[in-house]
């Protein structure tokens, strides 16, 4: 499939009637809300989209897509920036009416849309931002802050008097008294 220049909005329900493949990029920075949890001045790149329209053998409308991007986080320990991969793959069914996601089969999610148009943009950046870390974290050899080792922090645990050592010795000075 080649790359195309992809639209900035679709019919959900004819893209799947009509059986339709799109495949391109849309820029990391057009996507505000995912922009906004990157590393200040850092959301430069572009997310990587693919979607399939279609109808199963049930009748059931659907969207199957995938979404990939690496987006650059904060590190919750160190502070730096680092690169955070995200993929996404999606399977959902368009429905205009609340009502109907009852009927939708558990193998898909319900895509409820009130307009005629969905944003492909904001369609692909909330299923992106679905994906992101809780807490964005380099693993611990890469992050730039020294963190303590286990046997250190064992060590320093029981070279610490007991809480209980200072109430121990006012006993004994009382004793002698």
């Amino acid at each position: 499939m080649n790359k195309q220049k992809l639209p900035r909005t679709i019919d959900p329900i004819r893209f799947a009637e009509q059986r339709l493949v799109l495949e391109g990029t849309l820029l990391l920075k057009a996507m505000k809300r995912l922009s906004a949890e990157c590393f200040p001045g850092e959301a430069l790149g572009e997310v990587a989209v693919w979607l399939e329209g279609g109808v199963d053998n049930q009748g059931f409308r659907y969207l199957h897509g995938m979404a990939e991007t690496d987006v650059p986080l904060q590190c919750q320990r160190c502070l730096k920036p680092m690169e955070y991969h995200l993929k996404t793959e999606f399977y959902l069914s368009p429905v205009k009416d609340e009502g109907k996601v009852e009927d939708i089969p558990n193998n898909y999610e319900a895509l409820i849309y009130p307009n005629e148009q969905i944003s492909l943009l904001e369609f692909v950046e909330d299923e992106l931002l679905l994906m992101l870390p809780l807490v964005a974290k380099h693993c611990e050899k890469d992050c730039t802050i020294d963190l303590p080792s286990e046997r250190n922090m064992v060590n320093s645990a029981a070279q610490k008097d007991s809480p209980f050592a200072e109430l121990a010795k006012l006993k004994k000075n009382q004793e002698v008294k």
